[in-house]
């Protein structure tokens, strides 16, 4: 009926299988590569904030022919790119 959780639900009141698999995936969905691009005007100033803040970065940075990159993760395993574009490859 309307309102109740079933085993199927994401309610927190009567986790199912379905829940299990989904928890399982945290961290996993796109199997262990990058999915979000954060692009930054300074690179540097914001690779040291996070540093600060105890972030953890699984690519230190590196210079590629796109600009300067660096890959993190959050707190679930889930893959970011820090990216600073070369001035040529913003205007394109």
């Amino acid at each position: 009926s309307r309102g109740q959780s079933t085993n199927d639900s994401l309610g927190p009141k009567n986790p199912g299988r379905s829940n299990e698999r989904q928890f399982a995936c945290v961290g996993n969905q796109t199997g262990g590569r990058v999915f979000i691009f954060l692009e930054t005007d300074d690179f540097w100033r914001d690779y040291n904030q996070l540093v600060e803040r105890s972030v953890t970065f699984v690519r230190l940075p590196s210079e590629e022919s796109y600009g300067t990159v660096a890959v993190f993760e959050d707190l679930y395993g889930n893959r970011f790119d820090l990216i600073e574009r070369r001035a040529a490859v913003r205007s394109e």
